[in-house]
This record gives structure tokens, C-alpha cells and sequence, in this order.
């Protein structure tokens, strides 16, 4: 009788340290650290455009530690953006659309808040729209000094026009215009 007490309460004990070997944990520190642009497995561009984009980001503001980030389809990518585990996103136009809105494959459900930081062709780069403002104009200002690193980038007075850009990074769209005039 007291041989089980002793291994119930032994294994009851040793019972913290099995949940502190969680990756979980590590996984948020390592989010926090790092300045996660999700893509889907799914399409087959935003991968790739995903790992140039944080190339050129990092090569402008190293402290961001950009790094690509995959869903393996969109749904993911929709509830993870939802519940804020990612706040970017590097997705096709229509299926950020389709997200923001709640419509086509996702109609029925809550549209996703978030806003337009950059337009590469039909990849756009969205940002949850609650995100930090310093960090969308220190992302949104990298990506305007590297926008020769960045095939098909839109052209930024093109962005000041379209639709549902973050006010962040219409603010450093419109001080990297006004920079560029005056040099």
C-alpha cells in the first residue's frame, strides 16, 4: 500500500517538469521574437515570395528577425491570423479578400481584422489591424528601401490609392515619397 502512495505521489512531483518540457512555451518566446509573415502550403507563391520578402526586411532592420512562416492550407492560416497567433500574412489578393470579408470560402464567418501593408502583384502582405503601429511603419519603411530586392513590389504612390492600407503604412508610404522629393 505505501509502495503505490510513493510512486503516486513521486510521479504527481515530477508531474511540473513533464508539462515544462513543452514546446508550446517555447513556440510563443519564439513568436515574440521573431516577426512571423505566414504563407500557405497551398500556394505555391507566397512561400517563395515570403522568404525574399524577409530577406529584404532583414537586410533593412535586422532587429526584426524576420523569418517565413507555413500553414499547410488557408484554413490554417484563417484561425491562426483569427486567434492572433500570426499577425501577418502573405496570401493571394483574392483569398485575403475572401478573409477580410468573409466571403466566397470563407462567407458565414467572422471576417478576419486585418489591413494591407504592401501589394507585390497578387500577393498581399496583411497585418492584423490591431498590430503595434511602430511596427507597421518600421515593416512598411524596410520594404520601401528594398524595393529593388522585391519582384513586382507595387509602385508606392499606387499604394497610397489602394484599398484597405494600414494608416501605418500610409504614414511611412506618404514620408518615404515626401523623403524621395526632396533628395
Amino acid at each position: 500500500m505505501t509502495m503505490n502512495r510513493r510512486l503516486f505521489l513521486s510521479f504527481l512531483a515530477l508531474s511540473p517538469l513533464a508539462s515544462a518540457h513543452s514546446p508550446w512555451g517555447q513556440y510563443t518566446v519564439y513568436r515574440q521574437k521573431h516577426l512571423l509573415i505566414m504563407s500557405s502550403k497551398g500556394d505555391p507563391d507566397s512561400y517563395p515570395y515570403s522568404e525574399i520578402l524577409v530577406n529584404a526586411i532583414n537586410k533593412e532592420e535586422p532587429s526584426a528577425r524576420a523569418r517565413p512562416a507555413r500553414a499547410r492550407d488557408l484554413e490554417r492560416c484563417y484561425s491562426l491570423f483569427l486567434t492572433d497567433q500570426m499577425q501577418f500574412m502573405l496570401l493571394p489578393r483574392e483569398s485575403s479578400t475572401q478573409m477580410r470579408e468573409a466571403s466566397g470560402v470563407f462567407q458565414g464567418r467572422e471576417p478576419l481584422p486585418m489591413k494591407t501593408v504592401y501589394e507585390f502583384d497578387d500577393l498581399v502582405l496583411s497585418v492584423r489591424s490591431d498590430m503595434d503601429a511602430n511596427i507597421i511603419r518600421i515593416i512598411t519603411y524596410s520594404i520601401l528601401e528594398r524595393l529593388g530586392d522585391l519582384p513586382n513590389a507595387a509602385n508606392p504612390s499606387i499604394m497610397l490609392a489602394a484599398k484597405h492600407v494600414h494608416v501605418e503604412s500610409l504614414t511611412a508610404i506618404a514620408t518615404f515619397l515626401s523623403e524621395q522629393q526632396s533628395s
